[in-house]
């Protein structure tokens, strides 16, 4: 659904006109969007408003109405949210709507107006210089290792039909990475390890033979794809976690009149062991994060629900740094880990998510935004 908003529009005060002015900026860029945004609209109202909402409330009615929130009252207020601001009913539970007056509900911002929410404020264009730097791992490897900076080393460049020297790989590092050189998050990456036998794990799958290796490759996307050695938590961040996952930190940093800062970050964890992805907001000025008790719960050791993740000025510095490397992007997101003895980037995005940022922020985020950016105030 590409667009979906009220006839509030017509009279756009304070943050509405914001919202107001991602929707106009699109259509300037993709007027055919136009066409889409009365499809979706209509589409909309008769369909996936009420679909949502009902699948929204067979999830969360019951957890809200342990806290407090009578049936009637959230029936009254997905009815508002979705026909009156096009809100779903996905995130009028996540964002907590149910606390906020209607008129706080406009400083938010929802993942479907991604990617023209950054567009609009990304003035001027980003460069080609800097779209490459994001958009290409091994080029985002290699400019930051021309300024010493944090990045993981490149073991090799391969193709999906060469033959992996991976004998060679392992010999080197005890587990490998290898990753499309233009992609997003882990899509299209697989894991190649010598514990306890030879092992390639691709989307939790595990993969032994050659045979099998040839069935991978072929379920994966043509294109380059570079190598590089297997990262290890930090041992303080490994006991949050039941599995080997890397953990994250998406760290959003902010270029702006001429300073570029870091402005919000998340630690993001998963257990396998129930099928959970927890997000939990980082204090960036000390980088303390405080873990709620239910998932504390789910680990197998005893720890303090709150925490100083290690190497944070390093974190910090390094962000900056690479964020220099393309400082006419107004805001990046950037995927770090935290090793044991060091920081590494994994890669930023100019058209990071909203949705899981403005989950943890203690405020919704086009208010925050307007505070941390004079880009965002109307």
């Amino acid at each position: 659904m590409t667009f979906r908003y009220s006839w509030r529009f017509i009279n756009a005060k304070g943050f509405v006109a914001t919202h107001r002015k991602v929707m106009f900026v699109s259509f300037t860029q993709k007027p055919q969007l136009i066409l889409f945004f009365v499809y979706h609209l209509m589409t909309w109202f008769f369909f996936w408003h009420w679909f949502l909402m009902f699948r929204a409330m067979r999830l969360f009615s019951q957890p809200t109405l342990v806290l407090g929130v009578p049936l009637y009252k959230q029936v009254i207020g997905l009815l508002r949210a979705g026909l009156g601001q096009g809100i779903s009913g996905f995130e009028y539970y996540n964002f907590k709507l149910y606390q906020q007056s209607t008129s706080k509900w406009w400083e938010y911002v929802f993942d479907f107006q991604l990617p023209h929410f950054h567009t609009t404020f990304q003035v001027p264009a980003i460069s080609k210089s800097s779209t490459q730097f994001m958009s290409n791992k091994l080029m985002f490897s290699e400019r930051l290792k021309s300024v010493n900076g944090k990045c993981i080393p490149t073991i090799s460049c391969v193709n999906l039909d060469d033959e992996w020297p991976i004998s060679d790989w392992l010999k080197q590092y005890p587990s490998v990475f290898i990753k499309p050189i233009a992609g997003s998050r882990s899509m299209g990456c697989v894991s190649i390890s010598l514990e306890p036998k030879l092992t390639y794990r691709y989307l939790g799958n595990d993969y032994h033979s050659e045979d099998e290796l040839l069935t991978l490759k072929s379920s994966l996307t043509k294109g380059q794809y570079i190598v590089q050695p297997f990262l290890i938590n930090h041992s303080s961040l490994q006991k949050l976690q039941c599995s080997s996952n890397v953990i994250t930190i998406r760290a959003i940093s902010c270029s702006d009149t001429n300073e570029i800062k870091l402005v919000m970050a998340n630690l993001e964890l998963s257990n396998e062991v129930n099928q959970r992805f927890s997000l939990f907001a980082i204090n960036i000025e000390n980088g303390r994060v405080a873990l709620d008790d239910s998932f504390l719960s789910s680990l197998d050791c005893q720890l303090n629900p709150e925490m100083t993740l290690p190497h944070w000025h390093k974190l910090i510095s390094a962000i900056k740094q690479a964020h220099g490397l393309c400082p006419d992007i107004h805001t990046v997101g950037w995927d770090v880990v935290i090793g044991q003895d060091d920081v590494m980037l994994l890669e930023g995005n100019s058209n990071w998510a909203l949705n899981a940022m403005q989950m943890t922020c203690p405020e919704p985020l086009l208010s925050f935004l307007s505070r941390v950016s004079a880009r965002y105030t109307q």
